[in-house]
């Protein structure tokens, strides 16, 4: 996948920016570095032509203990791999950096129904 984006500019950022996803965990530092270029574009990868006519492909990231995020392939999902990548070889201001740097789309808040969180909480409607 790295290896289109090296022989063929056109397709860069959506080649980093998925051989990146692939190597997250694998190899940080090379997908760190593809993110790095990727991102750096000012792009997002999930308006390149194909991408947009050939994954519909989310992905799951963790972005802190306990908690994922899930995203297409986009902006927001190789920015935020890029700075956990750099928190977890300690670079506080790069993550930071990179973190502040993604897109501030609203969030949509979610209501539970009650009985739900009654169930959840081990209540019953006698309780």
């Amino acid at each position: 996948m790295r290896q289109v984006g090296v022989e063929h500019p056109d397709f860069r950022l959506p080649s980093y920016s998925l051989a990146g996803l692939m190597m997250l965990t694998g190899e940080p530092a090379e997908a760190e570095r593809l993110f790095g270029e990727a991102f750096a574009t000012g792009k997002d990868p999930a308006e390149d032509k194909f991408v947009a006519a050939y994954l519909f492909t989310h992905l799951e990231l963790s972005i802190a203990q306990g908690v994922t995020a899930e995203l297409p392939v986009n902006r927001d999902a190789v920015g935020l791999g890029l700075a956990d990548l750099k928190q977890d070889r300690g670079d506080l201001e790069g993550q930071s950096t990179w973190s502040s740097s993604l897109s501030r789309r609203p969030i949509q808040p979610f209501r539970w129904p009650s009985s739900t969180l009654r169930q959840a909480a081990g209540m019953t409607s006698s309780s």
